[in-house]
């Protein structure tokens, strides 16, 4: 049987309009899309710049690693051109994990290696402070080792760096600061408020690696790190957009 149409059996089909929404940074509750007609784009939005990130085609799927930790959507999905999704919320989508071994692994190696795309492009949270600071270097820290993408803005480097902050109602003198959702602003927080506002579980040590609360799916695939070919209808992350003359990451 097609892989669509097993997955088909965890959420329901909706036709889409050029705008809509599928989920926004922040979202703790969004589905899993699969695009079955139309297209849909990938956006990070900071602080009123959107950028687009990744554009996805019929048979292509949206959703981040995120949607099995429980924490929030860094990045936000639009549709660009209508047509026709399948959703599947986050609850049936660990069904998936569980129940559907082949497709399981193409989603959770799709979702590592989105996530560990985002890691090495700097998207989502941003820190703000001076490479002198021990609160910077102990937020820098607190996400590196929780795995949470972000971008690092030093003062002494970054010449934007000041104006930035000024737009975000903050001095120097009040770093390091961080952003999140190009919304909430916190001003030095401890790492206790740093978990709170990125969704990370604050009953884990947050000063190590918090792994050992991924799901017992998420765990397996990431000590698999299988490499083999991924089928037609679900297809690999690795292809660039055509607007690139190539097909963009699947990032989200």
């Amino acid at each position: 049987m097609d892989q669509i149409e097993i997955l088909k059996r965890y959420g329901q089909t909706r036709k889409t309009e050029v705008g809509d929404v599928l989920f926004r940074a922040g979202d703790t509750q969004n589905d899993f899309i699969v695009i079955l007609e139309g297209e849909a784009q990938v956006v990070d939005d900071f602080v009123g710049e959107a950028r687009t990130i990744g554009t996805f085609h019929e048979g292509r799927f949206l959703g981040e690693l995120n949607m099995l930790t429980g924490q929030a959507m860094y990045l936000t999905g639009v549709v660009s051109e209508a047509g026709e999704v399948l959703s599947i919320p986050r609850e049936r989508l660990k069904e998936v994990v569980t129940e559907e071994p082949n497709i399981s692994d193409i989603i959770l190696r799709a979702f590592l290696a989105r996530r560990s795309y985002m890691i090495r492009t700097g998207l989502g949270l941003r820190i703000i402070g001076s490479r002198h600071s021990p609160d910077a270097a102990r937020l820098r820290e607190v996400a590196v080792r929780n795995r949470v993408p972000h971008v690092w803005i030093e003062l002494e480097d970054d010449p934007e760096a000041d104006a930035l902050l000024a737009r975000l109602g903050a001095k120097p003198s009040e770093t390091p600061v961080t952003v999140w959702q190009g919304e909430d602003v916190l001003k030095n927080p401890t790492n206790l408020e740093f978990a709170r506002t990125t969704g990370l579980e604050v009953d884990a040590p947050l000063n190590g690696p918090t792994t050992s609360s991924w799901s017992a799916p998420v765990r397996r695939a990431s000590a698999r790190r299988s490499t083999g070919p991924l089928r037609a209808s679900l297809p690999s992350p690795s292809s660039r957009s055509p607007s690139e003359g190539r097909r963009a990451p699947a990032l989200a």
